[in-house]
């Protein structure tokens, strides 16, 4: 199909066999059904979910070893894919989070949303609820915070783009206030794609934001030469909020012969 923005996208046809009698399965929300015939003898038939649009599905799934600590959702801005947060994503694999990739969200960012929903909703989620975005992608994760989505623990948000042509019908940045979650802010002081200013001035006014000024940081920061730094400040961020605490503090053993 082809949207309004005139940029084709990919709509899934799925077909799922059942036995006669059996009711069709269920489907995400917001997606529509249908049902082919029984097959000639009775025994069985065809169930056609339909309407899924190829950006209501993750990208990637990263599945930790060890028992899940929480569940990650990672939104791609314009032009990336999920490849560029494999530093990242494989950073908090390690530490057992579970992460969902959705590449790209600004191609169709109704069905990015509706995935990224799915995913929050998922009854089988252990731990607390994070969301990362870069870019447009920052952008439509803050959007859905301030909605009546599942609630989430954290976000992170990088090379935030906070107005202008490159943000799709439907995507806006709601007012910083309104946003009532910890939230991590990165912004490279090179970005020359989004304004470094109205970054940090949106960001500043968070109830419960820290805003990290990356030197000659460029956009698409989460995976560019600074990814080990921010992957490092990332899962220090979740960790704090995961454990209520901090988790990490300054101190010092006190020398021998010196009163404790």
């Amino acid at each position: 199909m082809t949207p309004r923005d005139g940029r084709s996208t990919l709509q899934l046809f799925v077909i799922i066999p059942r036995q006669a009698g059996e009711r069709p399965r269920g489907s995400r929300r917001g997606h529509d059904r249908g049902d082919l015939d029984e097959g000639d003898d009775g025994t069985s038939g065809w169930t056609v979910v339909t309407g899924l649009q190829a950006g209501s599905l993750p990208d990637r799934v990263q599945e930790p070893v060890g028992d899940v600590r929480g569940t990650v959702v990672v939104l791609a801005g314009s032009g990336e894919t999920e490849r560029d947060f494999g530093y990242l994503t494989d950073h908090l694999t390690l530490a057992d989070f579970r992460v969902e990739i959705f590449a790209d969200v600004s191609i169709d960012p109704l069905s990015s949303r509706l995935g990224v929903l799915s995913a929050l909703e998922d009854p089988n989620n252990t731990g607390p609820l994070f969301l990362v975005g870069s870019d447009v992608g920052a952008t439509l994760a803050a959007q859905i915070a301030v909605s009546d989505a599942p609630p989430v623990d954290a976000l992170v948000l990088g090379s935030l783009s906070v107005r202008g042509p490159r943000l799709p019908r439907g995507v806006s940045l709601p007012q910083a206030r309104a946003l009532l979650v910890p939230t991590l802010v990165f912004h490279g002081d090179a970005d020359e794609v989004t304004d470094v200013a109205d970054a940090v001035s949106w960001a500043t006014q968070l109830p419960f934001g820290t805003v990290r000024l990356v030197p000659h940081g460029e956009h698409g920061l989460l995976g560019g030469d600074q990814r080990r730094t921010i992957a490092a400040s990332t899962l220090l961020f979740f960790e704090r909020h995961r454990a209520g605490e901090a988790v990490l503090s300054d101190g010092f053993a006190p020398s021998p012969g010196r009163d404790a």
